[in-house]
């Protein structure tokens, strides 16, 4: 504006409603965002007098500030919230904001949740451009801190567990709707698939039981179950028993067990039949004679199943000697007599003998006659393990001398 020699009192139809204005060669006048019209310049051509048509008072717009984000319901500890706002057009910048430092912090378009409690963030919109500063806008949620959880085996383990055997486990956990997941942390020993455990190996096998967290449950406090694995070990009799067994023999028991380290140890079943002392089976009565196997646990090995071995025991069988020969009617000195005879079934000779040796002597089973007398022969039959020694006999008979006639007379001259 001015004097109006340019036409400056006029006021162009389009100057309405503007935020800024600039003119004239010698002035620059603007209109501030409050409002006000602020002119410098020389005045000499009358820029102090705006013309009468020129409003110099703007209107300042209002805006406002509303959240597009949905706060959680409620939020929890340890999480983040991202913030969304719309403002107005003003193309100024919306900021974010807690009131509640505590509980939440905010930085940029982020909300932290830090503790338990009530969250209340806020939204501004600062003047400008021909707006007024946006009324503050608010939103308010619940933030809890997330719930412990904890696991419990329900299964129980073989004890102890058995290579090459398996066992299913199972456990409950918490409210996070979480699988409770199950590990092997002995994987030599034992392996994990699903919920099944194999025994691969003797040792201790140790089992994990976990369960991950959300939003508002914590990850479970891990739990384990621990237990044996053990093998198995088998005796075997490597030795055969006495076919007769007699009374009054022995027998060496034999055996190989397992891998435990232990002895295989003996003992009797059947004390009157026979008894044991180291493996040494002593066969002391007639019957069934029960001889048991034990191998002692160790090693990781489970004590060996008993083994028995079983046979029968007889008393030794007596053995009868018989002549079959009968001496002859007339011994006669000089003369031999063949001896024949029976024996037991035990396959040792019959021993021929004579108890009066001067009146007649055996070589073999031939008796030879020496002098006048009384003959004793003798015979005897050793036994053996299943076999009595026969009890003597005897055969008994006279020796008599052949009796001579003396003639005394004449001789016949045919004598001559």
């Amino acid at each position: 504006w001015g004097n109006g020699e340019e036409g400056q009192t006029n006021v162009p139809a389009g100057v309405t409603s503007v935020s800024q204005v600039s003119a004239g060669q010698f002035h620059t006048c603007a209109i501030n965002t409050d409002g006000s019209v602020a002119c410098w310049g020389d005045n000499s051509r009358g820029q102090a007098t705006p013309p009468a048509g020129l409003n110099l008072t703007q209107t300042v717009r209002s805006q406002a500030v509303q959240f597009t984000s949905v706060a959680p319901n409620p939020g929890a500890v340890g999480r983040t919230y991202t913030l969304l706002a719309d403002g107005t057009t003003s193309g100024n910048a919306v900021t974010f904001s807690s009131l509640t430092t505590t509980v939440c912090t905010v930085v940029g378009a982020t909300a932290s949740l830090i503790q338990a409690g009530t969250c209340t963030v806020a939204a501004d919109q600062p003047a400008g451009n021909g707006y007024s500063a946006a009324p503050q806008a608010t939103q308010t949620f619940t933030v809890v801190a997330p719930q412990p959880q904890s696991i419990s085996f329900t299964s129980i383990p073989p004890d102890p567990g058995l290579v090459g055997g398996s066992y299913t486990v199972t456990a409950t956990g918490g409210a996070s709707g979480n699988v409770v997941l199950f590990n092997s942390l002995t994987t030599s020993v034992c392996l994990v698939l699903g919920n099944t455990v194999t025994f691969v190996r003797i040792g201790t096998c140790r089992i994990s039981a976990d369960q991950n967290g959300t939003d508002f449950y914590l990850p479970a406090l891990q739990q384990q179950q621990v237990f044996d694995i053990n093998d198995v070990q088998s005796i075997t009799f490597t030795s055969s028993p006495p076919s007769p067994a007699v009374v009054g023999g022995t027998y060496a028991v034999a055996a190989t067990g397992g891998l435990s380290g232990n002895l295989v140890t003996f003992s009797s079943l059947s004390s009157g039949v026979c008894a044991l002392s180291g493996n040494t089976v002593n066969l002391i009565g007639a019957g069934d004679c029960i001889v048991a196997a034990d191998q002692a646990p160790g090693a990781g090995y489970l004590a060996a199943p008993r083994r028995t071995q079983t046979f029968n025991v007889i008393q030794p069988i007596p053995q009868i000697i018989a002549f079959t020969s009968s001496p002859p009617a007339t011994a006669i000195v000089g003369g031999t007599y063949v001896v024949s005879l029976t024996g037991g079934a035990s396959g040792n000779p019959i021993v021929l003998r004579s108890s009066t040796s001067t009146v007649c002597s055996v070589i073999g089973n031939i008796v030879t006659l020496a002098r006048i007398g009384t003959c004793h022969i003798t015979a005897d039959q050793d036994g053996n393990a299943v076999y009595l020694r026969a009890l003597q006999q005897e055969q008994i008979f006279d020796i008599h001398d052949v009796q001579r006639t003396v003639c005394r007379g004449t001789r016949s001259p045919s004598a001559l």
